[in-house]
């Protein structure tokens, strides 16, 4: 599914005005990443993915973020039967 890309980031936006947080320029582009990914997707997929489009990040950047995702409900987590995690987008 594709993100209702001013709708969400609107959310998103306010999300992180309530838990005193900045929209960063990484943020703003794993947005645009997690609107992209299709299906169940790891970490590491995630990574893959935004190296791709030329939208840097660190993957500890990636995993301190994704949680956020989930908090705001943009991302689906669940654990995989080998214990990682997969997220998806539900929006």
């Amino acid at each position: 599914m594709r993100l209702k890309r001013k709708a969400d980031l609107q959310e998103f936006r306010g999300y992180l005005r309530e838990n005193r947080l900045n929209l960063t320029i990484e943020r703003r582009a794993m947005l645009t990443v997690v609107a992209l990914m299709g299906g169940w997707f790891t970490v590491g997929d995630f990574f893959k993915e935004a190296r791709r489009r030329n939208a840097f990040h660190t993957r500890s950047t990636v995993h301190r973020n994704m949680p956020l995702f989930v908090e705001v409900g943009l991302v689906e987590e669940r654990r995989a039967p080998n214990g990682r995690r997969l997220y998806k987008t539900v929006r």
